[in-house]
């Protein structure tokens, strides 16, 4: 079955970590996942690629149910394009996880990176919720707002990690820059990936826990 440029780079990926894995299997329930990964932990992993029209897609609604919209501007803009996808992705691991961890892999050519921002802090965000500024005489700090979260104590919680996979020349293997759900009931040991990737691991404030 014909892959898309994720899906190879991501082959890649487990190929060169010598690791066994089924494409679109036939095993669980409704639309499977894309990937069942026989690693030290098995896992499964859904792939998703971002397009110029991801951006848009929002726009267009609001301009038919408003007549107006606003291109850009707000958080809610920057995160919504990454927050569909992680929706997308959890319908079709969460009916299939049966205690294992699960992983969301995102995927942005660079010809559409100065649309989608798939930037560590914007993944943050998109997953723990909106920032907010709160100033004071002594100083300004950010807050997070769990209102658009998409984790949670009781939400996502079969969603163990959301990576991006980037491959920057034809000789460098590909690597993963992954960020851990603090809420998730079945984490990942940090093993089951590369000696190359960045894992970036919070606590359920949003505070900064561990970068390696």
């Amino acid at each position: 079955m014909a892959r898309d440029t994720a899906e190879e780079i991501f082959e890649q990926y487990l190929n060169n970590l010598e690791y066994k894995f089924d494409y679109e299997s036939n095993k669980g329930v409704g639309k499977k996942p894309d990937y069942l990964v026989y690693a030290k932990q098995e896992f499964l992993a859904e792939v998703k690629s971002f397009y110029e029209n991801d951006l848009y897609l929002d726009t267009e609604k609001q301009l038919k149910e408003t007549g107006t919209a606003q291109f850009g501007q707000s958080s809610d803009d920057l995160y919504r394009p990454i927050r569909e996808k992680i929706n997308i992705a959890q319908k079709q691991l969460k009916p299939n996880a049966q205690n294992r961890p699960t992983l969301v892999v995102l995927f942005c050519l660079e010809k559409f990176r100065h649309i989608i921002d798939i930037s560590n802090r914007n993944l943050f965000f998109s997953i723990y919720g909106n920032e907010e500024w709160v100033l004071s005489k002594e100083n300004t700090t950010i807050k997070i707002n769990p209102k658009k979260a998409k984790v949670g104590p009781k939400r996502n919680t079969t969603i163990s990690a959301v990576a991006v996979i980037e491959k920057s020349g034809f000789d460098i293997p590909p690597r993963l820059r992954i960020i851990h759900n603090y809420f998730t009931k079945a984490p990942f040991d940090f093993d089951t990936f590369s000696s190359n990737d960045e894992h970036i691991y919070f606590d359920k404030s949003g505070q900064l826990v561990g970068k390696i």
